[in-house]
């Protein structure tokens, strides 16, 4: 969709009206978003964005800390465009074409020369972020920026608005994916476990943790997890058939119903590293009793020698194993005897 500031006042596209360049119209919508920096940390701490079309440029400066490689609540990352501080939008119209060096250049250019500038008055920033692809080594992150509401005057006082979400543009960064850490699935060491409402099949116990955007999950047999004491032999099972190790990543916040459930909605896109094989050992303690007086059990689980497999679509998209993960510790699960 074409997306058009206009002014209030009744002007003529880029004319002379007594010596003076009249703006009526911004048009950005074929120029893409652009900035100075090239590496994932370096756009997560950048502040400066630009948008050039042609002669023109759409400025904008961001407060520190907007952009992180997690998924964000709709709305949540907000914050008001002013005159005086950060966040800033300028719009510059140039005697001649400008292009990225014009912004980026150590020594700052002296041509082409500005005739007009625009400084946003008011407006409402949004940066919305979620993950888009996942490969088997990262989750790619796309940011995007939305202004609402904008409103830009220059010093005659004229102003241009516009009531509808300008897309300002989006970038992409990369992080690690679970399995890719340097210790796989520390991430989620400080996450306890839960229990979904239904097990996955007949003769499990399913269970997950919840880590922003993503989940793991593990159907454990019933027979692994016993209010009893291991003593020196752990009690181990192959992961194979409907014991599983799963990590879960969407396109959305984390949810149980998604980690738990077959079948997602139509808007949820999900990447699946799923188990081919391994062990998954338990190591079981008798605790004290708690408050109430009940006996409870201290469940460890340790996964060795875990190939992972992110599932294609089974289309036009393959399979891509994974190398063997020689240890993962899951960190506990506690039961209590009624």
């Amino acid at each position: 969709m074409k997306h058009i500031l206009y002014l209030v006042l009744p002007l003529l596209l880029f004319s002379c009206n007594d010596g003076e360049l009249q703006i009526e119209a911004l048009d950005f919508d074929a120029s893409t978003i652009d900035f100075c920096v090239t590496s994932s940390e370096d756009k997560l701490a950048n502040t400066f964005f630009f948008k050039i079309q042609g002669d023109e440029a759409l400025l904008l400066t961001m407060g520190t800390g907007q952009f992180k490689n997690a998924t964000s609540l709709d709305g949540s990352i907000t914050s008001n465009l002013t005159a005086a501080a950060n966040p800033k939008l300028i719009y510059r119209f140039f005697n001649g074409t400008v292009n990225k060096n014009y912004f980026c250049d150590v020594i700052p250019a002296v041509e082409p020369g500005v005739l007009k500038e625009n400084t946003a008055s008011s407006g409402v920033v949004t940066v919305t972020t979620s993950v888009s692809k996942v490969s088997k080594a990262n989750k790619t992150y796309t940011h995007n920026i939305d202004i609402a509401d904008l409103s830009l005057t220059n010093e005659l006082g004229e102003r241009l608005t516009d009531n509808s979400i300008l897309d300002y543009g989006n970038f992409s960064t990369d992080t690690k994916n679970s399995a890719n850490l340097d210790v796989p699935f520390t991430n989620y060491a400080s996450i306890n476990w839960a229990e979904c409402d239904l097990p996955a099949t007949a003769g499990v116990i399913s269970l997950y943790k919840l880590a922003n955007d993503e989940g793991i999950s593990l159907d454990v047999p019933e027979t692994l997890i016993v209010n009893e004491a291991t003593g020196e032999i752990p009690r181990n099972a192959p992961l194979t058939g409907a014991t599983q190790f799963k990590n879960t990543i969407f396109n959305a916040l984390a949810t149980q119903e998604l980690v738990c459930s077959a079948a997602l909605p139509e808007t949820i896109i999900a990447w699946n590293f799923v188990s081919s094989s391994g062990i998954i050992t338990v190591t079981t303690i008798e605790n004290a009793p708690n408050a109430a007086g009940q006996s409870n059990f201290t469940h460890t689980f340790t996964l060795t020698d875990v190939v992972l497999v992110l599932q294609g679509n089974g289309d036009s998209v393959a399979d891509i194993v994974l190398e063997a993960i020689p240890t993962i510790s899951l960190g506990t699960y506690t039961t209590i005897v009624p």
